[in-house]
Order: C-alpha cells, then structure tokens, then sequence
C-alpha cells in the first residue's frame, strides 16, 4: 500500500489503514459506476485534503415518473427497433417524488431479463415481469414493467432534487 497521511494521534495507524482501503474501494466504485478516469492524490493534495482527481463521462437518459408504483422499460420501440434499453446512454436516471435513482445500462439490462418472463400480455396492467406489446394499435414496441423497488437490488445511486 503506498504511503498515505497518518496523524499523530493514529499511533496504531488503524485510522490511516481503514481510511486508506475505504479511498480505495470508493476509486474502485467510482471507476466502474461512472467509468471515471482516477488518479490517486499527490501526498501534498492529501494534506489538503484532497484524495482522488476524477474525470468522468457517461451518457445519461432520463426517465420521468409515469406511474409511482411502477417503472415502465421500452425493450423495442414503436418502429421494432432498439427500445431505450438498449440505446446509446451508459446510465439510466429514473425519477421519483423526491429523487432520481441512477443506474448502469448493463446492470439494468441483466436486471429485466432475470426479472421477466417470456410470457406475452395484452392488458397493461399485467405487464409487471411479463411482456407487453401495443401491436393492436399498429405499434412494433415490446415492453415490461419492473418495481421502483427492483433498482436497489442492482448497484445505484441516488440523487436528491433541488
């Protein structure tokens, strides 16, 4: 482990260690959430405070509330194309009352196929797990519904609206 800022009053050094593997694990999150670039502190940013430098770019789409109870997932457009699922954005921003949960399009993806089932519904309201498709009024979309609920089971986070 290189060298990290111990205080004096870390006469153990437990402090130093256990800050050093959360910094760690945190850079480890951050890399694979984001797809930051991060680049450890020189040891004269850490006495300032500093710990990462983090460079971050992702694609985010965001998914406005439709329904509280329930998150509709467009796995094929109206056209028979790609669905958003599986468009161009690296992250999904889904919003609630108070918040936005934000996760991986990858997470996501693996989420809804060990979610639903290959069983086709006609009615809306019993698309929860199932697939739905609007053929009947001239739509190629093929969709299902997952709980708000299901996004903690994936890796997340939440932001807080202004």
């Amino acid at each position: 482990m290189p060298y990290t800022y111990q205080n004096k009053f870390d006469t153990k050094g437990e402090a130093r260690i256990n800050g050093a593997q959360a910094e760690e694990q945190f850079k480890d999150a951050l890399g694979i959430f984001f797809y930051a670039g991060v680049r450890k502190s020189t040891f004269q940013e850490e006495l300032q405070h500093v710990d990462y430098h983090c460079k971050m770019q992702f694609k985010v789409d965001v998914k406005s509330i439709k329904d509280a109870s329930t998150i509709w997932v467009e796995i094929k457009n109206v056209q028979g194309n790609k669905g958003w699922l599986y468009g161009s954005a690296t992250h999904f921003a889904f919003e609630r009352e108070k918040y936005f949960v934000m996760v991986r399009k990858e997470d996501l993806i693996e989420l809804v196929k060990k979610l639903t089932t290959k069983e086709r519904v006609q009615d809306p309201k019993d698309a929860l797990y199932k697939l739905y498709s609007r053929t009947k009024y001239g739509r190629k979309d093929l969709l299902t519904k997952i709980l708000p609920s299901d996004l903690r089971s994936i890796p997340h986070v939440s932001i807080s609206k202004l």
